[in-house]
């Protein structure tokens, strides 16, 4: 599968209304989620997951977007999906590592330039997964759909982090 995003290029950087830069520009202004396409996804898919993660300097990872039981139908994502969202047309929103069930603007932690990646998932069914979305972070939904991944495409970015003085 093909991921692109009309606001980044495969190895771009992220402009700072998706990341935490916002914050140091406009106070408490919230980053907001980036749109995703895609392409190419097998004929037979049934649904769609897509986790926004990166890995830290320490070596962990860290999640910063979770969305699930996305449509089969679906070819990406909007610009700017709601916390706690559950609409059936987008797909829910799981829980990043904030513990929050929204978009977590990457950036933050550290002054520099880091490496995003948008991992998006076909899958041959919608995975089984707990109905409370606040329960869902990227290791529950990575094992619901270990077995039913068809296919994968990945896309990754860069934020240069500017944290506040």
């Amino acid at each position: 599968m093909i991921i692109t995003s009309p606001v980044v290029k495969e190895g771009g950087e992220l402009g700072d209304n998706y990341t935490a830069n916002i914050f140091n520009k406009e106070g408490d202004q919230r980053p907001i989620s980036l749109p995703i396409n895609w392409a190419g996804a097998p004929a037979n898919t049934k649904s769609f997951a897509v986790i926004l993660w990166h890995i830290r300097g320490g070596g962990d990872e860290g999640i910063y977007f979770i969305v699930y039981n996305i449509p089969g139908t679906a070819k990406g994502l909007p610009e700017n999906i709601p916390a706690n969202s559950t609409d059936p047309k987008v797909g829910i929103v799981g829980k990043n590592d904030k513990s929050g069930n929204e978009y977590e603007g990457p950036g933050g932690g550290a002054t520099g330039i880091f490496k995003y990646t948008i991992t998006v998932y076909a899958l041959s069914a919608e995975p089984k997964l707990p109905a409370d979305p606040y329960q869902v972070s990227a290791s529950a939904l990575r094992l619901a759909i270990k077995d039913i991944i068809l296919d994968t495409g990945s896309m990754s970015f860069n934020v240069n982090y500017n944290r506040p003085n």
